[in-house]
């Protein structure tokens, strides 16, 4: 989009249709998988239906990135969080009056569905370009992201091995439940502010590096690297103090064993934020390739330490493995590599809070969601302060 401003509705029809296939297609593959494997059950059949759903209706979401690109971050954050209060509550209700599996599955459903029909009304009021489909934007979309594609592949195991090695090495689902509430917990308490902080800065890194204005670009990506690490690491301190009392609670005193894996996942998801934002720099820089290496890193370690961890320590000893493998990847795997060192020096930097500029940062979020002048305003201001 930074790059190719005057083609974006060719850009953004190309990526909703490339989107709505690939749906479609992983929606008739999933079907297919869970009606041979769960002897024609009608509840889980259903619930995979609607589950699946979600994904047909959240191609439209990729006009997200038109709005980024606008610098109207904004937009995209209200009507995400439009979304996520009214599932929320949905939910809740859901809760109250004890409904069954079925309706969560349509809560998943709705969520979708909301997002992308407040993301396509703004697009038409604010008479977004006229959207079209490009065979010539395909071919190049789909070789500029062939490499996420297949670090996507590495990240699905990487999320997923930790799960199926307890449930095989035990024979048992409970580790697994002891590991799923310390992911959901530490994950969803967070996703939604981190993922708004990378949508902030994501187009004004494109925008730096476009303007081959490296000194802009890195000073950006390490303020990008600070707030996930500000936030995240306040988070998991909360969750360090506060898990011993909020899932007992929240699960009965029979989940006690869930506390430590929170915690450590809890300090996991800042730095598994950063291994997300880190792709913002490896795109803008044309070094995607770089990602499957740092993805395919982390599945190998991931496995290694749960082979010797998890048969010790069972669900602790799955989020130590992910803790550690998070770490490596995101702070270790790039000062490997020539072209990603400085990539790797900037997350370090980033961690301690070195080279930021901590003073002009305490604004700089909430005005680059303003408009464009502000932000070149900030931007000059920090230069000028760096110097």
């Amino acid at each position: 989009y930074v790059n190719n401003k005057e083609e974006t509705g060719k850009i953004t029809g190309t990526a909703i249709a490339m989107q709505f296939a690939s749906s479609f297609i992983s929606y008739l593959c999933i079907l297919l998988i869970v009606f041979v494997s769960n002897n024609n059950n009608p509840l889980i059949i259903t619930c995979a239906v609607l589950q699946c759903t979600y994904h047909i209706f959240d191609c439209v979401t990729s006009i997200k990135y038109y709005f980024e690109s606008q610098y109207k971050s904004k937009i995209v954050i209200i009507s995400t969080l439009s979304g996520y209060i009214f599932v929320q509550c949905f939910k809740i209700l859901l809760f109250i009056f004890n409904k069954g599996v079925l309706w969560f599955a349509v809560a998943t459903a709705v969520e979708s569905i909301v997002i992308g029909t407040i993301l396509v009304a703004v697009y038409i009021c604010k008479k977004g370009p006229k959207l079209k489909f490009s065979m010539g934007w395909a071919k190049r979309l789909i070789k500029q992201s062939l490499p996420f594609i297949i670090s996507g592949i590495f990240i699905v195991a990487y999320e997923s091995i930790d799960k199926i090695m307890l449930k095989e090495i035990f024979n048992s689902t409970t580790e697994v439940g002891f590991y799923t509430v310390g992911h959901g917990l530490s994950y969803s308490s967070i996703n939604f502010l981190l993922t708004a902080i990378i949508t902030s800065f994501s187009p004004v890194i494109y925008e730096a590096y476009k303007k081959q204005d490296k000194s802009t670009s890195n000073l950006r990506a390490r303020q990008l690297y600070f707030s996930i690490f500000l936030v995240g690491f306040l988070v998991a301190i909360a969750f360090t103090i506060f898990a011993p009392f909020i899932i007992p609670i929240l699960y009965s005193q029979s989940y006690k064993r869930a506390i430590l894996p929170t915690i450590l996942l809890s300090w996991s998801t800042a730095f598994a934020f950063v291994r997300t934002s880190q792709t913002i720099q490896l795109t803008s820089e044309n070094l995607q390739k770089y990602s499957i290496v740092f993805c395919l890193g982390a599945v190998i370690i991931n496995v290694s330490l749960n082979l010797i961890l998890i048969p010790i320590l069972g669900a602790t000893g799955a989020a130590i493995a992910t803790l550690i493998s998070e770490i490596i990847s995101c702070l270790i795997l790039p000062l490997f590599f020539k072209k990603t060192r400085h990539i790797g020096k900037n997350i370090s930097s980033a961690m301690i809070g070195k080279g930021v500029n901590l003073k002009a940062l305490k604004t700089t979020v909430f005005s680059w969601l303003r408009n464009k002048k502000s932000l070149n305003n900030t931007a000059e201001k920090e230069e000028e302060s760096d110097e």
